[in-house]
């Protein structure tokens, strides 16, 4: 999936890239978008393995067994951000390695995150004499579904989703979205929503409009660490202003340099790992804890070397005590 680039007034970072992994829509959401715009009576389903080894060594966004009243099959789901002219190759290619690997009917779902319209082919075809091949999957866009159909949903993942629905997605979507976050769920939990509605706003450039509003409801969480290291700098800057210019511009440097570092080590955490957006939130938080751009260094390069994210995890526990 491609990345959106950051387009905030802050011209510094204009080239900074967000990675939106494949993995930022839980298993639970993708598949009631599925039940619901398929009308698949989905009775029960199970995540299995990804890993499926193709040329290009990709492992795929999701794998499930599911069952209906009537059958058992293999729904393969994968997120796309942007247009793909090789997708249906793709999709093709996976489809038989996974009815090969597994024998049974294979369901192939494509969800189009993208802004622009739909230009990707949901067939291949090709006839001879000697051989007919007639492969199609479904896709599923977006940007034509009406974003109520996820607002009113219980799901916080599905509301998060809204931002994605639509045409034009506007400030008061955005509004709507807060709103009903607000209203299922729970104060504690609600940074992991937010994180993942910033996330996929960059999708739609709404980042900064999101950032706006998110400062306008109450909450009891540090919005500066939550919505990225952009808001840090600005935020670092504003204050060290008010203790004389000098000593401000020092410290905006000093929080700037510390935000791009937690963004930097994101990057790699997102670039080497892959992991889902609850994941992702518990990195975040953990790096929010540690304040020495120093710590932040050494957390860079241990991103870059450890072999798992748990390892990089317990690293990071160790240095929060300690600090």
């Amino acid at each position: 999936m491609s990345s959106p680039r950051d387009d905030s007034d802050t011209g510094r970072y204009h080239s900074q890239q967000y990675d939106i992994t494949l993995k930022d829509i839980t298993a639970e959401t993708g598949i009631t978008l599925v039940s619901e715009l398929l009308k698949i009576p989905i009775v029960s389903y199970r995540v299995i393995a990804t890993e499926l080894v193709t040329v290009e060594s990709r492992e795929l966004d999701y794998v499930f067994e599911v069952r209906t009243p009537d059958e058992t099959f293999i729904l393969h789901l994968e997120f796309q951000s942007k247009n793909d002219s090789e997708m249906p190759k793709r999709m093709l290619e996976y489809h038989g390695r996974l009815y090969r690997h597994h024998g049974k009917p294979i369901v192939s779902v494509v969800v189009y995150l993208g802004s622009e319209p739909l230009r990707m082919k949901d067939t291949v075809e090709h006839t001879t004499p000697w051989c007919t091949l007639a492969f199609r999957y479904t896709i599923i866009t977006l940007n034509e579904l009406n974003p109520d159909h996820f607002l009113v949903q219980k799901s916080p993942d599905a509301i998060v989703l809204a931002i994605l629905a639509g045409k034009n997605p506007s400030r008061e979507l955005v509004k709507t979205i807060l709103t009903r976050l607000q209203q299922v769920v729970p104060q504690d939990q609600i940074e992991t929503y937010l994180l993942k509605l910033d996330m996929l706003s960059q999708l739609r450039d709404l980042s900064p409009v999101v950032h706006e509003e998110v400062k306008k409801i109450p909450l009891k969480v540090d919005v500066r660490k939550l919505l990225g290291y952009q808001e840090g700098m600005k935020e670092g800057m504003k204050e060290g202003m008010k203790e004389g210019m000098k000593e401000g511009m020092k410290e905006g440097m000093k929080e700037g340099m510390k935000a791009a570092l937690r963004e930097s080590i994101m990057r790699i955490v997102r670039r080497r790992f892959s992991p889902d957006l609850d994941m992702l939130a518990t990195v975040m938080n953990a790096l929010n804890s540690l304040n020495d751009p120093q710590l932040l260094e050494d957390v860079e390069d241990l991103a870059l070397t450890v072999s798992s994210l748990d390892e990089l995890l317990h690293h990071l526990a160790e240095l929060g005590e300690s600090s």
